[in-house]
Order: C-alpha cells, then sequence, then structure tokens
C-alpha cells in the first residue's frame, strides 16, 4: 500500500463516466459503489474517494434501500472461512491488530482508563500482520484480567484464536457460536490443538453456566449478538466477573456510513451502536466501564493490509467461486471501512467492564 499522502494512493481512474453518473444520480451512494464494483473506475486505494463523498453527504443524492433498484448482485455468496484464511488474514482474527509493543498513551476520565495506540509508523508490511493479531488476542485476554481455571465465556468469537489461547492458558472456555460455520471450524480447530477445555453451544443461549469472564469481539456490528449481551451480563457473568467487548461503534453523528449500501450487500441486520448505548445498557445491568483503548490507527491499518492481501490472492478467490463483482464489492467494503473511521463515522474501540 502507499502511504497515504502519496499521489498514487489517491489517484482515481475513470473508464466510463456515462455509466458511473448515471449509477451515481440513480442510486446515490448505491449507485457510487456499483460503479466501482462493476470495474467502472478505480483506485488503488478507494477510500480517500469514499472521505470526500462523506464529507458532501449533505449535497450528494442518496436513496434509502427501500427505493434502490435491483442490487448489482441479487444473492451474493457468504463469507466462508476458506475467503478469509485464503485471501485477508491467515490468523484467523478479523479485528484491529496492534502493530506496536511499546508504551500507550493513557487518561483517566471519570473513573476510565482511556488509552489511545498512536498510528504505526511506519507503515506496517503485511508480513507484519501475523504479528499484530497474536499481539492483539494477548492484550485482550490481559485487558480481561485472565486467570488460570476461569470461566470464560465468548461471545463472538471470531474464528476461535482468542478462545484457543485462553484454553490453552487453563481457562474453562464455553464459546456461543451463533454461526453453523464457526461452530464447525472452531470444533475442528479445537480438536486439533487439544489445548485445554473448550466447550462450544449452538447459538445465544443464556444460563449456560455463571462465568468470570465474557469476551465478545466482532468485527461488524451484529445486533444479534449485541442485543443478548446485557441479559447474558445479567444472568451468566459473577459478582466482580469482567466483561471485555470489542467492535466498531458509530462515531461523530455529522459523520455516517452510507448504509443504504451496506444493508443490500453486506448484512442486512447491521445497525452501528455507539459506544454510550453499550455502556448504559451494561451499566443498567450492574456493570461499571473500567478501561477503553482507542485502536482506530489500527483498525485502518489491518483493513489496507487486508485489502492489500485480497489483491494479491485474486486467482484464490476466483478458485473459491467468488466472481469479479463480488471480488470488488468486498473491496468496497474495505475501503467503505477505512474511510467511515477516517471521517469518525466509525471509532474501533475495546471496552472492558467489571460486574458489581
Amino acid at each position: 500500500m502507499p502511504l497515504e499522502d502519496s499521489d498514487s494512493a489517491r489517484t482515481v481512474k475513470l473508464y466510463d463516466e456515462a455509466a458511473v453518473d448515471e449509477r451515481f444520480m440513480d442510486n446515490g451512494w448505491l449507485g457510487l459503489a456499483e460503479s466501482f464494483m462493476a470495474g467502472e473506475w478505480d483506485a488503488q486505494d478507494p477510500s480517500y474517494l469514499w472521505v470526500d463523498a462523506m464529507s458532501l453527504k449533505g449535497a450528494l443524492p442518496r436513496k434509502e434501500r427501500a427505493e434502490r433498484r435491483k442490487p448489482l448482485v441479487s444473492a451474493p455468496r457468504k463469507r466462508t472461512f476458506e475467503f478469509f484464511s485464503t485471501c485477508l488474514d491467515d490468523t484467523f482474527n478479523i479485528g484491529a491488530a496492534d502493530f506496536i509493543n511499546g508504551p500507550r498513551s493513557t487518561v483517566v476520565e471519570k473513573g476510565v482508563a482511556e488509552i489511545y495506540l498512536d498510528d504505526p509508523s511506519p507503515l506496517p508490511l503485511r508480513k507484519d500482520l501475523f504479528g499484530a493479531q497474536r499481539r492483539r488476542v494477548a492484550r485482550m485476554l490481559m485487558d480481561a484480567g485472565l486467570r488460570r481455571r476461569d470461566n470464560v465465556l465468548f461471545v463472538g468469537a471470531e474464528w476461535g484464536e482468542a478462545a484457543l489461547e485462553a484454553a490453552s492458558f487453563g481457562c474453562d472456555v464455553t464459546v456461543l457460536c451463533e454461526n453453523p460455520q464457526v461452530e464447525k471450524i472452531l470444533t475442528e480447530r479445537a480438536n486439533e490443538a487439544k489445548r485445554g477445555r473448550i466447550r462450544l453451544i449452538p447459538w445465544l443461549y443464556r444460563n449456560t453456566g455463571v462465568y468470570d469472564v465474557l469476551i465478545s469481539v466482532s468485527s461488524l456490528p451484529h445486533d444479534n449478538i449485541y442485543d443478548v449481551l446485557p441479559q447474558l451480563v445479567a444472568d451468566d457473568v459473577a459478582p466482580r466477573g469482567r466483561i471485555v467487548v470489542e467492535r466498531p461503534w458509530r462515531g461523530h453523528t455529522r459523520q455516517e456510513m452510507p448504509l443504504s449500501w451496506w444493508w443490500s450487500y453486506i448484512d442486512a441486520d447491521s445497525q452501528l451502536r455507539s459506544r454510550s448505548e453499550c455502556v448504559a445498557a451494561l451499566e443498567a445491568v450492574g456493570a461499571q466501564l473500567t478501561q477503553a483503548t482507542h485502536c482506530g490507527h489500527h483498525y485502518i491499518r489491518s483493513l489496507e493490509l487486508w485489502d492489500e492481501s485480497f489483491r494479491a490472492h485474486v486467482a484464490e478467490a476466483g478458485a473459491l467461486g467468488y466472481d469479479a463483482v463480488y471480488r470488488r464489492l468486498w473491496r468496497t467494503a474495505l475501503a467503505i471501512s477505512r474511510a467511515a473511521v477516517r471521517t469518525g463515522a466509525l471509532e474501533y474501540q475495546r471496552l472492558v467492564f467489571t460486574k458489581r
């Protein structure tokens, strides 16, 4: 990836101006993204165009999902484990990697330790992603204050790296698998690793035990995970238990993601929640926020490296059955996410709570 202030990163190549104009005028945000998916314009890093577009959102046309025409991809394929591990990140993690191992900037505000991760410099290489993701898992488990023989509940466990690490450390681990594919992959990985005790429970059931720690990680804001969290904290976490929630949060109200496109192509049930909404929901069931780690710069770098990796594995993605339009669809998702963090529409944070 070029440095963000270089001309090559920001250059847009326009291949069919009339087609881009037509899609944009017909469907606004959606049309701009679909014209990229159709190959009518291109850029080495299209996120910079999205940054400019978001800054002009009040002056640009936008149609909501109910107003839109038939999607360019009527029934996109689901993203499989093979898709992520082959094309994006072979560490099996899809959150914000941690690219530095030095001291953090910490400010205590109203009893909450606000930890800021500086922008990684120089720009990390793709080979750095494995170590950075492993560091992220270690820091997440440190933030959770894991002790041997703790009962740990994972809700939204990515592909299981953190759960396997906790089990290897000596914890009794339970994973609520909201996705049958995640359950299958986790079962296979747990059997192969033979590291500690891991119990897998399909879907998001409550009252499955009493836990010392609850960890929830979601790279996309799936409401089925978020909505069950307060009840899980109330019913399944022991007094003085620790809760770690890591995900993108809705940022400044003056900015927003082009949700009409996101709903149509990525996740129809996504809804951006704010950090304050999460804090209020968990405080209502007896949890208190003690620490917040701001990972925005590192999320941008992770997304950049995933995009670089994805472009390097186009042939493998095609062999898995993902056609050219879908491959460009996923590049659009990565670009929009980067733009959203740069403009403040998204804030990627890891929140730590203690149950009173």
